[in-house]
């Protein structure tokens, strides 16, 4: 049962941002090198320039930024405070919280 309202910054530290974000930035550059260099391609090049290379830009890009933020999570992130926040929406979403506040005080 909620005592009081979790903030916004321990939400997102929950999730360890900035470094979250960061790492996600930086998985999705790695991709995008790996893609360029799977297809032995320069910056200035074509970087699309077979149908393979179609899927393989996403994939890669996607899939290097998906395991940046997974890695930042498990690293940076919090456990408790993911479970806390849980806890908090599960509770105002059955109608338990003890605390009832307006929409303005979240902002």
């Amino acid at each position: 049962m909620s005592v009081r309202p979790i903030t916004i910054s321990e939400q997102q530290q929950g999730y360890g941002a900035p470094w979250t974000g960061l790492l996600g930035i930086f998985g999705a550059s790695q991709g995008f090198l790996t893609h360029l260099r799977i297809h032995n391609l320069t910056i200035h090049s074509n970087w699309m320039p077979t149908a393979a290379a179609r899927f393989t830009l996403p994939a890669c890009v996607l899939g290097g930024a998906a395991c940046g933020m997974a890695g930042g999570i498990v690293l940076f992130g919090s456990a408790e405070l993911r479970r806390l926040s849980m806890s908090h929406r599960r509770d105002s979403n059955s109608a338990t919280a003890i605390t009832k506040y307006s929409e303005d005080f979240k902002q």
